[in-house]
């Protein structure tokens, strides 16, 4: 974990695994927070397929929900991330913050075509439910063996002013950049 001035560092690391040899961290979900902002963490958690959430309630000096999500890349991710979007959907009945969704959620927003389309659809359907429009335009995951590209970490927003400024930045530590 690295320590960054003026924000505080929240955290849900994954469950501890075991190879049979040793036990080792599998990953998990960070956030910094910049200190100025007033904020509860309400919920982290993990649910069935290993998706991974935090729910931040943010009061001052503005009001905003702010949900990061992990979503593996692997079995039906594209139907996961739909149920957790109609979960949230249903949970914010009362509630009148906007909300931010944002996270690697691995879904290619460049090649929906590769999911099912009854999947893609159900998706769809899930953001519009919440009012939630994408951010993310450049790509978040390069390829070097061939140059292609991915959007697979996303920014999902229900007003599009409270988000002064979005991009993405290379950092070649991993091979997903920066998303902010």
């Amino acid at each position: 974990r690295t320590e960054i001035e003026g924000f505080r560092c929240e955290r849900l690391d994954r469950e501890m695994k075991s190879d049979g040899k040793r036990e080792k961290a599998s990953g998990g979900i960070m956030v910094y927070i910049h200190q100025g902002l007033k904020y509860v963490k309400f919920a982290a958690d993990e649910r069935e397929g290993n998706l991974q959430y935090m729910i931040f309630r943010v009061s001052e000096p503005v009001q905003v929900d702010i949900v990061v999500i992990y979503n593996p890349p692997h079995g039906s991710h594209v139907q996961r991330f739909t149920s957790y979007l109609n979960l949230l959907a249903a949970s914010r009945v009362c509630s009148k913050y906007p909300v931010v969704v944002l996270g690697d959620i691995n879904i290619d927003q460049l090649n929906l075509k590769k999911y099912p389309n009854t999947h893609v659809d159900a998706m769809k359907s899930a953001l519009r439910l919440l009012n939630l429009s994408q951010r993310v335009n450049r790509i978040t995951r390069l390829r070097p063996a061939d140059l292609s590209g991915a959007i697979l970490d996303h920014i999902y927003t229900t007003n599009l002013n409270i988000i002064s400024e979005c991009d993405v930045m290379r950092i070649n530590e991993s091979d997903h950049d920066i998303v902010y």
